[in-house]
């Protein structure tokens, strides 16, 4: 079962800084695997608006780990800081990876779009959690 809001905090506790900066690192990467699928299916489509609109969509995706970094790092602590006190549901996950990247994108003057990619990424970054560390986010008993 998937814990939306409250997790097992005994069970977090081995969950170590290797597997949450893992799963950052993966989720900080997965926009540029996304990026060369979407120049692949730009393919068969040459010559018409739909090429364009994947190419840019394919460019734009490209650019997200270039500043999504600045959101990651401080979202990566407060995830381990909510998943040690029991609070490592998706709900706070992401509202925590929605908060701080909106911070960040008002700090680095880019305004609330960067909100979305935290959003987006905090939850792929959770769910790779859930993969790399099987049964540590599991919901209290």
């Amino acid at each position: 079962m998937i814990p939306l809001w409250r997790t097992d905090p005994e069970a977090a506790a081995g969950l170590g800084w290797r597997r949450i900066a893992g799963a950052a690192a993966i989720a900080w990467v997965a926009p540029w695997g996304l990026a060369l699928v979407l120049r692949a299916a730009a393919v068969p489509v040459a010559g018409s608006s739909a090429e364009l609109l994947l190419l840019d969509l394919g460019v734009l995706l490209v650019m997200v780990p270039l500043f999504s970094w600045a959101g990651l790092l401080p979202g990566a602590v407060v995830a381990a800081w909510l998943i040690r006190r029991g609070f490592g549901g998706l709900g706070p996950i992401l509202i925590s990876g929605f908060v701080v990247a909106l911070l960040v994108g008002v700090v680095m003057g880019v305004g609330t779009g960067f909100a979305a990619a935290g959003l987006l990424l905090s939850g792929l970054a959770w769910g790779v959690l859930l993969i790399l560390a099987p049964g540590r986010l599991r919901p209290p008993t």
